[in-house]
């Protein structure tokens, strides 16, 4: 064959032909075969970073951690930077619940810079909005501030109105830990209209309690009586 395919012959052409559409037939399969496989590869990954966050609402820190170390691992050998960035954020929220505020910011401040990297707003809004919290938590309030803000704009460049609320909402609970009780009486009724033109009934009564709260601190006992009453149905 292989004299024969290197020695163009009446008889050998059609040999070549066969040979050449046996090797393409190959080089078809196996390429097939790697993208199948590179499809069920990204699947599972994808698959275990959303458990990982329902294990992180359970509580279950130790677990999450092994788990997104794995996946952090495993984004820095294949260079997909969204698995990185997600999950870098997960390790960043896990190490803040857990107190360890230092090593949040510093997983944290990665997973946003990963996230500019591929010009994802949704995931650079939330992982600002973390930096927030990590920063209100720590007494940082200025810093927490522009990092609240830049939630809020991250937001509303994609119209992404439930994350927008609760920034807001974020945002007053610092007004209020700095003093500015009539500023966050602003920003909860702002929360209040967006959770109404959502539909979202527990946003809203929410809101109202907070609202009415505000009435309190203010000494409107009538007005926060009135915030309350409207809350209650929403949460019988």
């Amino acid at each position: 064959y292989s004299w024969k395919l290197a020695h163009p012959t009446p008889e050998s052409a059609s040999l070549r032909v066969d040979w050449a559409a046996f090797l393409l037939g190959q080089v078809v399969f196996g390429l097939g075969w790697s993208l199948l496989f590179a499809a069920a590869e990204w699947t599972l990954t994808d698959a275990r970073l959303q458990w990982s966050w329902v294990l992180y609402r359970q509580g279950k820190y130790a677990e999450v951690t092994e788990q997104a170390a794995q996946i952090r691992a495993q984004a820095q050998d294949t260079g997909l930077r969204q698995w990185l960035a997600s999950s870098l954020r997960l390790l960043g929220v896990i190490e803040q619940e857990q107190g360890a505020l230092d090593d949040a910011e510093t997983y944290l401040q990665q997973a946003l810079q990963a996230y500019r990297e591929l010009h994802d707003p949704r995931g650079e809004g939330k992982t600002a909005g973390n930096l927030g919290t990590n920063c209100r938590n720590q007494g940082r309030f200025a810093e927490a501030k522009k990092w609240d803000e830049l939630a809020l704009a991250s937001y509303r460049e994609v119209g992404d109105r439930r994350n927008e609320a609760t920034t807001l909402n974020n945002m007053g609970v610092l007004m209020i830990s700095t003093g500015d009780v009539s500023g966050a009486r602003g920003l909860f009724e702002q929360v209040h209209a967006i959770a109404s033109e959502a539909g979202e009934r527990l946003g809203e009564g929410a809101a109202l309690v907070n609202v009415s709260s505000i009435r309190r601190m203010q000494g409107d006992y009538a007005q926060a009586l009135l915030y309350a009453e409207q809350a209650l149905p929403i949460f019988e």
